[in-house]
């Protein structure tokens, strides 16, 4: 009997560093928000961390799970879940270095460089690239939303599996 390969999985946070005047801009005075443009970027980090470490805490609790139904039923599909933040080329060492700032974090982040004109451009691109990489499907999120839920990211993969 041959082994079967391992299915991989990726969550991808899409997002931009926190630069001053190039994040959450609408918070800013200078567009009637309450914040200057170094509280913005601040805002915006924070929002990076806290995003980071609810996408990483599901794929954990994803691979746990699976990690028991394959130790239950050997023949059972063997997931690897890993997590990439995708940033413009340029932006790449900020990037890291916002991350580096804060860990050590509870998994291995991956980077992609995403390349293109537009925002469709780049989200294409880094799909591209994690899926020329072996990854059979890819779950994505942006950067700025505090608030989500850790349940919706694992239904994310489920839906994708069903």
């Amino acid at each position: 009997m041959t082994e079967q390969a391992v299915q991989k999985e990726a969550l991808l946070l899409f997002s931009k560093p926190p630069i001053p005047g190039k994040v959450k801009t609408r918070l800013t005075r200078k567009f009637g928000g309450f914040l200057n443009d170094n509280q913005a970027a601040e805002f915006f980090r924070r929002c990076l961390y806290d995003v980071a470490e609810t996408c990483m805490h599901a794929l954990i609790e994803l691979q746990y799970a699976n990690d028991d139904a394959v130790a239950a039923d050997p023949a059972a599909q063997k997931i690897q879940y890993d997590f990439f933040i995708g940033c413009p080329e340029d932006h790449l060492q900020l990037m890291k270095d916002t991350f580096d700032e804060i860990g050590p974090w509870p998994m291995e982040i991956h980077y992609v460089t995403d390349h293109g004109k537009t925002f469709d451009d780049h989200f294409d691109d880094a799909f591209g690239q994690i899926f020329d990489m072996g990854y059979d499907c890819i779950v994505s999120v942006g950067g700025d939303i505090p608030t989500l839920p850790k349940d919706h990211l694992s239904q994310s993969f489920q839906w994708l599996e069903y």
